[in-house]
């Protein structure tokens, strides 16, 4: 017959045999889902106490064994781990569902939470939506978790989005030989630049693509809430990572701070709230060589994005300025908007001004 006070011991083998490296919290966990495991099994004490029994249970749940296989396949740029018999993958821009085996929703559960505090996060009921990048099986990802806290079913989900291990050459994303050139130019006059398209649609690795395309002498203030631009970059980039838990640690804050900074180029890595506000106020007051992303349905599109989200955030009172003005001032400072689909830059609207600007260059 099974029994609590086995468990602890079980862990303590398991501590000295299998290095786990893992905190009072962790273990507390894993003494707890694994008698509950080996209970809903039928498990015997002798199967509790046997290291690799309590080895392969281990593997699946906090190293996500499982997973294994399908990390190393490189082809695959997302996966969605729905529940602890499905999973999706994203394969050349469509979507497989792959069957899962050998797992209980108790099993996985407790994985997510493990793997959520191996990356210090604090995931829990208060804080049930949070992305970070890091690393899988040598293999870079962000992860985003979803808490089962908000979920009708009651499952959490995990949404695994592969980042580039290098940064790519522009031909990668197949610009037209004109587009290509448009580009070069447009980074060397140092315009502002905005990359729209829809999630997964590959904004953020161009964009990490133009970045290391800027000269080595310039100083970027790289502002974002999870660490993915700015790798191969050298020390002459100052990098701010948003935490939004903190209050003054906020993607708002570091726009106003990095005008401090004395910034040849303010890059963020994605426009999506207030963050708007300051950014848009460098755009005008003559800093040049901006660049973000944005979701947008289309090149053109993404000034009315831009624009709503303005009047969505900023103080009436304070700006003074109304619905026509802001997007006159956005059509002013905004040079350039690539659009981006599966991976592909596939339109690229350019401001009347620049058109004529870069036609000399």
């Amino acid at each position: 017959m099974l029994v609590a006070a086995t468990i602890p011991k079980t862990i303590t083998v398991w501590e000295e045999n299998l290095d786990l490296n893992l905190d009072e919290r962790a273990l507390t966990l894993l003494r707890d889902l694994y008698l509950k495991s080996m209970m809903r099994g039928g498990g015997a004490e002798q199967d509790i106490m046997n290291l690799a029994h309590g080895r392969a249970w281990l593997l699946q749940v906090i190293s996500l064994d499982f997973l294994l296989p399908i990390i190393q396949m490189e082809e695959i740029k997302e996966i969605i781990i729905h529940h602890h018999q499905k999973l999706q993958v994203e394969l050349s821009g469509e979507l497989h569902t792959i069957e899962l085996k050998g797992l209980t929703q108790e099993d996985l559960e407790c994985a997510l939470v493990a793997l959520s505090i191996k990356q210090k996060l604090s995931w829990n009921y208060t804080n049930p939506f949070v992305s970070v990048s890091g690393k899988f099986a040598s293999h870079h990802f962000r992860f985003t978790y979803l808490h089962h806290s908000l979920t009708p079913s009651n499952r959490s989900k995990l949404f695994l989005r592969r980042i580039a291990p290098h940064v790519l050459p522009l031909s990668a994303f197949h610009p037209t030989p004109p587009q290509a050139e448009l580009l070069k130019k447009a980074l060397l006059s140092k315009k502002n630049i905005a990359i729209a398209g829809a999630a997964g649609s590959g904004k953020t690795t161009l964009l990490a693509t133009l970045i290391q395309e800027i000269a080595a002498e310039e100083h970027l203030v790289i502002l974002e809430d999870t660490h993915e631009l700015g790798h191969q970059r050298n020390n002459n980039t100052t990098h701010l990572l948003a935490d939004n838990e903190h209050p003054k640690r906020k993607l708002v804050d570091y726009c106003a701070y990095s005008l401090r900074l004395r910034p040849d180029r303010i890059i963020l890595g994605e426009i999506r709230g207030e963050e708007i506000v300051p950014f848009f106020l460098a755009m005008n007051t003559g800093h040049r060589g901006l660049m973000c992303t944005l979701h947008a349905n289309s090149a053109s599109e993404a000034i009315d994005r831009f624009a709503l989200l303005y009047t969505m955030y900023a103080k009436r009172d304070s700006s003074g300025m109304n619905d026509e003005m802001v997007r006159r001032v956005l059509l002013k400072n905004i040079d350039l908007v690539i659009f981006m689909h599966k991976k592909q830059i596939t339109d690229i609207w350019i401001n009347e001004e620049l058109k004529l600007d870069l036609s000399p260059l």
